[in-house]
């Protein structure tokens, strides 16, 4: 689904959320912190994402922690999960 689909689901839905640029790829789903709803982003994805752009391993990992984990944008800041194998 690509952004411009993401959004119009989720406005029939009711729900507004932060989303983060560049990383629909990675977008797992939405989730609710306290009442404040929240994007969910896969950090696997992201970090695959960022390889395939060119960056090396620990170039993307460096990246992600900076710019995007390290980024705050408020109460709907997106949280960024590990997945399990589990």
């Amino acid at each position: 689904m690509n952004r411009a689909e993401l959004a119009e689901s989720l406005e029939r839905q009711g729900i507004e959320l932060v989303l983060a640029d560049g990383l629909d790829d990675a977008y797992m789903g939405w989730t609710m912190v306290g009442a404040v709803p929240v994007a969910v982003y896969s950090v696997q994805r992201i970090l695959k994402m960022l390889q395939d752009n060119g960056m090396g391993a620990d170039e993307a990992l460096e990246y992600y922690e900076y710019n995007i984990a390290g980024s705050h944008v408020g109460l709907q800041t997106p949280l960024y999960i590990e997945e399990s194998n589990a």
